[in-house]
């Protein structure tokens, strides 16, 4: 009785999490994977699923450990997927907008390029005042992202 409660509780809190009109960006990270998650979910034994996937058993234990460990392959992850019911969604989602990881990618070569120079002009005694160093450090970052510049990959 309890068990049976649990797996509807736990059965409306994925139909939930998962909703078709849910934010990509918001789908939980199971620690147990989501084969095994959505397997339970639908009350669908490792035998049973085996046998939609065509595949034994232990091959369903090895993919769900597979899918934890991360290292399934996505077309495994797509007919276990199909098979339980569900559609695979896939992607990359920035963790901040493309144009500011360009151009924070861009300051930091532009920072590693102006230490340089100014160490060389330091040794020359030809420092420059802070100010003109973040006018030089603005314009050298806009110059290297306007010229698509792939050096700037090189600096971390």
């Amino acid at each position: 009785m309890i068990k049976s409660k649990y797996r509807k509780l736990r059965r409306r809190q994925l139909d939930r999490a998962l909703a078709q009109n849910a934010p990509i960006s918001d789908l939980p990270n199971f620690k147990r994977g989501y084969i095994r998650e959505i397997r339970e979910a639908l009350e669908i034994s490792s035998t049973q699923l085996a046998k939609k996937l065509n595949v034994t058993q232990p091959a369903v234990v090895k993919l769900e450990k597979n899918e934890r460990e991360g290292s399934i392959t996505l077309n495994s992850l797509r007919k276990a997927a199909e098979s339980l019911g569900c559609d695979l969604v896939y992607g990359f989602i920035p963790k901040t907008s493309l144009k500011n990881h360009l151009e924070e990618q861009a300051k930091k070569a532009a920072i590693n390029i102006l230490n340089d120079v100014q160490h060389s002009m330091a040794l020359e005694r030809q420092s420059t005042s802070a100010e003109e160093e973040s006018i030089h450090l603005e314009d050298l970052t806009r110059e290297l992202i306007e010229s698509s510049n792939k050096q700037i990959w090189e600096f971390d």
